[in-house]
């Protein structure tokens, strides 16, 4: 039996597809398949959720702009009245500005992924992300969403921590989850 009381609290996370724009080596994604979940599959499991008055839905992956549905996802959502966090790498992050549309009934957090500063992080990702992810930030954040930031600590990035913090909290972002 489903405990309506707590669930009101749960965010309900979907890893939409694992297609993505990196291959970063310590992804978990990278399997011998590339899965998406069905645009079908999805209506179901928040239309079973509606029931118990749902309030927020998470979507990652891979990267999420780059399920083919995303949009209609994205749309059958909001019909549902559920907020959006979308999880991202940042590097395609002008994409989703469609979300804004949204905004801020319904779109209001982007996480991005950090692994240190730009050398640590881009080597561990790609050339040129983590200027993305700073571009990223100030796009989000100038137009009033929240901004949080997933950073795991790493033997190859832990004597930077202090310095990455530093300048997250001048980007004034909202969180910072290590």
């Amino acid at each position: 039996m489903i405990d309506e009381e707590k669930i009101k609290d749960m965010v309900l996370g979907f890893l939409l597809t694992q297609d993505c724009n990196f291959s970063c080596k310590h992804c978990l994604n990278q399997c011998p398949y590339n899965e998406e979940l069905p645009y079908e599959k999805f209506t179901e499991i928040i239309d079973i959720f509606g029931a118990y008055d749902l309030k927020r839905v998470s979507f990652s992956g891979g990267e999420p702009i780059l399920h083919p549905d995303f949009k209609e996802i994205v749309a059958y959502a909001v019909k549902n009245k559920l907020e959006l966090i979308v999880h991202s790498n940042a590097y395609l992050y002008e994409k989703y500005d469609f979300l804004l549309q949204y905004a801020p009934d319904f779109f209001k957090t982007m996480v991005f992924s950090l692994e240190g500063l730009e050398k640590n992080h881009d080597k561990n990702r790609r050339e040129g992300s983590y200027k993305k992810v700073m571009e990223a930030i100030d796009f989000f954040k100038s137009k009033e969403v929240t901004v949080k930031i997933n950073l795991v600590i790493t033997p190859k990035n832990h004597l930077e921590v202090e310095e990455l913090l530093s300048t997250l909290a001048k980007k004034i972002v909202d969180a910072i989850h290590l």
